[in-house]
């Protein structure tokens, strides 16, 4: 009970000494509050911060005029975006401030050596105001169909492409060691990390056709059999073989069921009832 008689009477004692002191201004009240608490009915004092992230220090410098706030700039090195690019704000968009507050960014900048590596100019955010960002021109694909194989590697390298794979394949309408196709196409955005795959032609491909059964054939049916299986009539021989029928084909050059290519020559021996002749 004595303990809560002394609390009681010492806060009370404190209570009237801050009192005092507030009321005599001994102690300023507006430098321990910040101004806008006890100008909250001002409106027209607060303003509402615009998004400046992703833009450059020209373009913050414009967003924020006409809410006449002042911008604080710090440089952070990155290497996730171009240099001269705002990545952070505070306090962050939407929040009000006071006219005449200022606003913090922060401002990508580039390792130099990256920078050279990708083209950007290094020149420091700050020595003059704003800054121009490089945007590289895009290396479009250029038109390879049916180039010659050496040509069409060296139209890429002339852009700046030199990953280049190489597929072959064989292909009736386009000569040998000439490009079928090309991916990306035509028109299409390229870049030498990705590269392009060329498709060369080897040239006709070898087709094979099954020699047929010319055997007892008339020479009409033979030259039928052998024009079907996309081979060639060669040397027709007659010879008489009484005991063979006539006018029939008894030999051929290449065996039945053999596979040879397309336009291959076959010779036969007709039995006649002439004497062996060469027609």
């Amino acid at each position: 009970m004595k303990s809560f008689v002394i609390s009681f009477l010492t806060s009370i004692v404190i209570t009237a000494v801050m009192f005092v002191l507030f009321a005599t201004n001994t102690i300023n009240i507006s430098k321990i509050f910040p101004d806008n608490v006890f100008n909250k009915g001002n409106e027209d004092n607060i303003v509402v911060l615009p998004n400046m992230l992703n833009l450059t220090v020209d373009e913050a410098q414009q967003a924020v005029a006409e809410f006449d706030v002042k911008m604080m700039l710090e440089e952070e090195m990155t290497d996730k975006v171009q240099a001269g690019v705002i990545i952070k704000q505070f306090p962050l968009p939407g929040f009000k401030v006071l006219k005449g507050d200022a606003v913090k960014l922060t401002v990508s900048k580039r390792d130099e050596e990256i920078a050279e590596e990708e083209g950007d100019e290094g020149e420091d955010l700050f020595d003059e105001p704003g800054m121009d960002i490089v945007i590289e021109t895009a290396i479009t694909m250029p038109d390879l169909e049916k180039m010659e194989l050496n040509e069409a590697v060296l139209k890429l390298n002339d852009i700046g492409i030199d990953n280049i794979t190489k597929d072959f394949e064989p292909n009736d309408n386009i000569k040998k060691g000439f490009v079928i196709q090309y991916s990306p196409s035509f028109g299409q955005e390229i870049d030498n990390v990705d590269g392009v795959r060329l498709l060369i032609s080897e040239g006709p491909s070898i087709k094979y056709s099954t020699v047929p059964n010319l055997y007892n054939k008339s020479l009409a049916k033979a030259k039928e059999e052998i024009a079907n299986a996309k081979l060639k009539l060669g040397k027709v021989t007659k010879v008489t073989d009484i005991d063979k029928g006539f006018d029939r084909i008894i030999a051929q050059s290449i065996v039945k069921g053999k596979k040879v290519t397309q336009g291959t020559v076959i010779d036969i021996t007709l039995n006649a009832e002439a004497e062996g002749d060469e027609w």
